[in-house]
């Protein structure tokens, strides 16, 4: 993983504007971010004779870009685990299997079982499936959607585009769209 440098920070801020409480030492920063996140530093200094604007703009500032720091750390932490390391397979198992019942539903062929409803070795193929998709994911990947099944595209979805490539999301969820799902 990269690290974050100031200068990442810095392009993340797209606007700032400063206010000052009046009768008071408190000075809050909102620095707006490129996707219209705000996030909020403040400053204040005991003695009211002592404050200064320019210093209470800057303490302020330095508060909130820090609070960034942190927020950005977090999501490119996110990133490089994947969000499949929050997904577990029984769980992508579940919106999978949700999935193939809705196009079951709207193509009029046999609707299959909530996953709450299907006997447990039943649930557990499914898992196993899912498992073995994920095993493949470089396959899975660069299979074409227009010949995968429902529910390999739909673990494709869920397990390797949340967040990670746009096009292939816009891709997967066009193909759905297709499907009538």
């Amino acid at each position: 993983m990269e690290k974050i440098t100031p200068e990442d920070i810095e392009a993340l801020i797209v606007d700032e504007d400063y206010l000052h409480h009046p009768g008071s030492t408190l000075t809050i920063c909102v620095l707006t971010l490129a996707n219209g996140f705000n996030v909020i530093g403040e400053s204040a200094c005991l003695n009211p004779e002592d404050y200064n604007e320019e210093i209470g703009h800057k303490i302020a500032r330095d508060n909130a870009f820090s609070k960034i720091w942190a927020l950005e750390g977090y999501r490119r932490k996110w990133f490089e685990n994947g969000p499949t390391s929050v997904l577990t397979s029984t769980l992508i198992s579940k919106i999978a299997h949700e999935a193939d019942r809705v196009l079951c539903a709207t193509k009029g062929w046999p609707i299959k079982p909530h996953w709450h409803d299907l006997p447990e070795h039943e649930a557990g193929n499914i898992v196993d499936s899912v498992e073995t998709l994920l095993d493949n994911a470089g396959d899975l990947m660069a299979a074409d959607p227009n010949e995968m099944g429902i529910f390999a595209v739909v673990v494709a979805a869920v397990s390797f585009t949340i967040g990670e490539n746009d096009e292939c999301a816009a891709l997967i969820r066009h193909e759905l769209s297709q499907e009538g799902v």
